[in-house]
């Protein structure tokens, strides 16, 4: 394993930005964090957010280190019931060290400043009752985004072929089983493989879940979304 793998500095290491902006007023920390990160954090669609995660020679290194361990011969764990083209970075031995931490210091603090004030489970730290009330009544809530303390970090590949073959080129249309996902592209060259997104699952508008709203995977860069926001 390459120890800078673990070690590199990536351009989310700058969110103690989000800690100093509690001090500041601000009617959201939603609305704070994207005006103090004009350019920087695109939301698009409503809901879903993108911005840089890793710089280039990060993801290369990443790549290098899943290829390296396909070719070991090691038991390879899939990561889920839908990708077989893929593996757990548990495996590679990268939670403690890396994803522990990426999750406690900037996963963590982005979700629950751009997802938090919509949190059911949130503790309201005022006295306003229909404050708290509204929160849980809001359909669009991201139940848990405010306290994010696991997750299940993996890499898949999707290549070019049909889907009838071994290799993974596309999903159902599915949610994920989490509170908030992070995709981060690390990389590739490669035409097409848009994500789509969907309405929640709790959508019950008509086109909810018939006009999709492509958003463009770019190298490097994170898309941030509900787990429940429905996508193929």
């Amino acid at each position: 394993m390459q120890r800078e793998t673990t070690t590199t500095k990536t351009p989310m290491d700058n969110t103690d930005r989000l800690h100093r902006g509690k001090k500041e007023k601000s009617s959201s920390p939603k609305e704070f964090v994207l005006q103090k990160c004009p350019g920087l954090i695109r939301e698009r669609p409503a809901g879903v957010f993108s911005f840089p995660v890793f710089a280039s020679d990060f993801c290369e290194k990443l790549l290098e280190e899943g290829k390296h361990f396909e070719r070991s011969g090691m038991p390879i764990g899939r990561p889920n019931t839908m990708n077989d083209n893929g593996l757990l970075l548990f495996d590679l031995g990268f939670y403690e060290t890396f994803l522990d931490v990426l999750l406690a210091k900037h996963v963590a603090p982005v979700s629950k400043a751009l997802y938090g004030d919509l949190d059911p489970y949130e503790v309201c730290d005022d006295d306003s009752e229909i404050g708290c009330e509204s929160k849980r009544r809001n359909y669009k809530n991201a139940p848990g985004a405010s306290s994010l303390a696991h997750h299940r970090s993996f890499l898949v590949r999707y290549e070019p072929g049909t889907s009838c073959g071994p290799k993974d080129v596309d999903l159902a249309y599915h949610r994920d089983d989490s509170e908030i996902t992070l995709n981060v592209n690390l990389g590739g060259a490669f035409e097409g493989g848009d994500l789509l997104f969907g309405g929640l699952s709790t959508d019950t508008a008509t086109n909810a879940h018939t006009s999709l709203n492509p958003v463009f995977h770019k190298p490097t860069v994170g898309v941030l979304h509900r787990g429940s926001q429905v996508r193929p």
